[in-house]
């Protein structure tokens, strides 16, 4: 995507935002358009499953969830996390980031058990792990 794509992409309001507050910031997380949603459901388990072998398929995935997700702001307002300096600028640290993955996907994917779709993705990435053959 574009510079250009990224910024008119943030100007476009959230879907069904809700709140949450993780580690002591605020965000906002949107649920994903049809076509986006399901881009980013064929990436992450690809992503996981790799086993940091395929960094940049996981990596991907993640920034097309944190489109959807923005840092609020004093007065209500909020900065949209499109490109790595957003995110690096508005999110503390590596388990922040992490939690926020996992929130943005439990608010997308209802249709998972209980909304638990850490728990859905992990059964998933282990239907879809390589086995190891025997030798």
């Amino acid at each position: 995507m574009t510079k250009e794509e990224l910024v008119k992409s943030a100007e476009i309001p959230l879907i069904q935002p809700k709140e949450v507050e993780i580690s002591g910031c605020r965000y906002r997380l949107g649920k994903y358009p049809a076509v986006a949603g399901r881009e980013i459901l064929s990436k992450i388990p690809m992503g996981l499953a790799a086993d940091g072998k395929d960094y940049e398929v996981s990596e991907e995935a993640m920034f097309l969830v944190f489109r959807y997700i923005e840092r609020v702001v004093d007065g209500g307002g909020g900065i949209r996390l499109v490109t790595r300096a957003l995110i690096d600028s508005h999110v503390p640290d590596a388990g922040t980031l992490i939690m926020l993955e996992e929130a943005s996907l439990e608010h997308n994917l209802s249709f998972f058990p209980e909304g638990r779709a850490s728990a859905s993705l992990a059964d998933l990435i282990q239907i879809i792990k390589p086995r190891p053959t025997g030798t």
